[in-house]
């Protein structure tokens, strides 16, 4: 991120930052997770879930959201960085643009304004 951050400011780079509100509720899972149905909705019987998404507190949430966030931005002609794979880059027409994911909040740094806006 700091890196990123310097790049930007020695290149002149245009910055914008996101968030992602409940982020790790859009991860799709790559295994079959169940479990068993909260205290506040016991009926007397014991019941298991098998879990379509992920959800807060899952140890796979982050990983989950990480691997569906890729995806989105690969399918958008985004190139990850073999360094570091919350850094995603493309080029349009000659100019940069950058997105850098931490968690559930990103930065995207472009050379042109415009950029940010319609890539």
């Amino acid at each position: 991120m700091r890196a990123i951050l310097n790049i930007s400011a020695e290149e002149k780079m245009y910055l914008s930052q996101f968030d992602v509100s409940t982020a790790f509720l859009y991860g799709e899972l790559d295994e079959t997770i169940y479990m068993q149905q909260p205290g506040s909705y016991k009926d007397g019987t014991e019941r298991v879930c098998k879990l379509k998404r992920s959800l807060y507190g899952l140890k796979q949430g982050p990983r989950c959201w990480n691997n569906s966030f890729g995806q989105f931005v690969l399918k958008l002609g985004f190139k990850a960085s073999d360094a570091d794979p919350c850094l995603y880059s493309k080029e349009v027409n000659g100019r940069k643009l950058l997105i850098v994911l931490y968690v559930d909040n990103g930065l995207v740094v472009a050379t042109n304004q415009d950029l940010d806006n319609s890539s």
